[in-house]
């Protein structure tokens, strides 16, 4: 999804408005996609040791798999929801609400 993000960033545009912010907004995009793909790679690389960490506590494979489950599946779920009260309510109130 990122890598189709970039390619679509160095795509040649021919509106006037975007060509005019386009120096700085391809550094801030560049540096933004750098920062994501970092943060990217050091999810994927924790996930092995998360099953190693859970099973320190006593929990075994199948509780472990059943938490990722209902975790990823109560993301998705809520996730939709909370977006949509966010485009409503504005992300800065939500984030207030959250915290």
């Amino acid at each position: 999804c990122t890598g189709v993000v970039a390619w679509l960033a160095h795509q040649p545009s021919g509106t006037k408005e975007i060509v005019a912010h386009g120096a700085a907004f391809k550094i801030f995009q560049r540096r933004y996609l750098a920062g994501a793909l970092l943060a990217m790679a050091a999810d994927w690389l924790q996930g092995p040791y998360v099953y190693a960490l859970y099973e320190s506590y006593g929990i075994n494979h199948e509780q472990n798999a059943t938490l990722f489950v209902f975790g990823f599946g109560s993301s998705a779920v809520f996730g939709t929801f909370v977006g949509s009260l966010a485009d409503r309510f504005g992300r800065r109130r939500l984030v207030f609400v959250y915290c």
